[in-house]
């Protein structure tokens, strides 16, 4: 299955460290994360054939990757910046 990534929760600890990524299945609408989980999760369903991506402020669709055993990154793009950190926070 295929899910738009909408928002990000942030570790208390550091801003910079985000601790859960809010998705919804694709052509859902984005108002508000339908499930929430930690990127270790999201990891390992994109190895079991799951994918995921968000919608930069371009409209382009940029795809997110599984990286080492736990973590997530977007595709290559033509930005340095990080993606996902600027994704809104996600409401309770």
């Amino acid at each position: 299955m295929r899910y738009q990534i909408v928002c990000t929760t942030r570790e208390k600890s550091n801003e910079l460290i985000i601790d859960k990524l809010g998705f919804v299945p694709e052509g859902q609408s984005t108002d508000q994360a339908q499930d929430m989980q930690d990127k270790e999760t999201i990891n390992t369903k994109i190895k079991n054939g799951d994918s995921f991506f968000f919608t930069d402020e371009d409209g382009v669709k940029v795809d997110v990757i599984a990286v080492e055993d736990d973590y997530v990154r977007t595709s290559p793009d033509d930005t340095k910046n990080n993606n996902l950190l600027h994704l809104r926070i996600c409401r309770p």
